[in-house]
């Protein structure tokens, strides 16, 4: 199970269904809570979206009286599929860590969530550095180890099985003045000081 700083939640939003019915109210109470949680102000496209929502539920009930039918559902408009798959995925996608995707599951087309990149991370890691594709294998596994991407920005740590286990951001900071320190019996100067920060991993 993977788990992410600033308590995100990886895995399944949603799962079982691919009605509007049920997706856009999941993904907008979804956005509400990434929103409050990183005090960020609301969301205009995300508040039009909870008032259709609101105006939807209070028309469900009337009647057209031209053709004596109920009116079409915001859900089952065109309007809806447009809010479902430009706005609400795209603004998941924003919250998203890196290397991690909002979409529906590559073995399940019906349950949407957060799921780690790994075809982002190959491309990233090793494919993207020569260096590190040679510790590529002939079946596209990587070998176990710790991998700097090409920017130097992060770090991937990789198990026995080939499994991407945890992600670090890579921060540095220079230190003045610099500090001495002892290596191998010779005194030498720190100028900079590297610092690790977890992202997600998986335990």
């Amino acid at each position: 199970m993977y788990k992410f700083t600033g308590n995100f939640d990886f895995g399944s939003l949603s799962s079982g269904t691919m009605l509007n019915y049920d997706l856009i109210p999941c993904f907008v109470d979804e956005i509400e809570r990434l929103r409050i949680r990183n005090n960020e102000p609301k969301i205009p496209e995300i508040e039009e979206i909870k008032e259709k929502i609101r105006k939807d539920a209070l028309n469900d009930d009337e009647v057209d009286e031209d053709t004596n039918t109920n009116q079409e559902s915001y859900f089952e408009s065109e309007e809806a599929d447009i809010d479902l798959n430009e706005i609400l995925f795209d603004k998941l996608n924003e919250y998203a860590p890196p290397f991690v995707d909002f979409r529906s599951h590559p073995g399940d087309g019906a349950d949407y969530g957060f799921w780690i990149d790994d075809e982002s991370i190959m491309d990233h890691f090793f494919y993207g550095d020569p260096i590190n594709k040679k510790k590529v294998g002939r079946n596209g596994i990587p070998e176990a180890g710790e991998y700097l991407d090409p920017d130097n920005e992060y770090c991937l740590t990789v198990n026995s099985y080939g499994e991407f286990v945890k992600l670090e951001k890579i921060t540095v900071e220079k230190i003045n003045p610099p500090q001495e320190t002892m290596v191998d019996g010779k005194m030498i100067l720190i100028y900079k000081n590297t610092n690790k920060e977890t992202i997600w991993e998986n335990y």
